[in-house]
């Protein structure tokens, strides 16, 4: 329950202060496959939009396992926002 607790805290962080202006985003935490889970619950709360990070798998780990993002993208009811992580550049 506290590991719960803390995952839903640091979600909500993520968050931007001035997003309730012209959104309503909603976290949630689920065990299971995270695919499965992440479809199920944007059907079963008829989600208008879902928002996925994006690491930086290689080609082979895709096409020999496949990714969570791949399988979203298949299976989601809505459309999907892939954001991938910013890359900083060393001086």
């Amino acid at each position: 329950r506290a590991v719960d607790e803390a995952v839903r805290r640091k979600l909500a962080e993520l968050v931007p202060e001035d997003a309730a202006a012209w959104c309503s985003p909603k976290a949630f935490v689920a065990s299971g496959l995270p695919w499965e889970k992440i479809t199920e619950h944007a059907r079963a709360n008829a989600a208008d939009l879902i928002v996925l990070g994006q690491h930086g798998h290689g080609l082979l780990d895709r096409l020999l396992v496949g990714s969570t993002t791949d399988r979203v993208l298949r299976k989601a009811p809505c459309p999907i926002l892939v954001v991938r992580p910013q890359r900083t550049t060393e001086a």
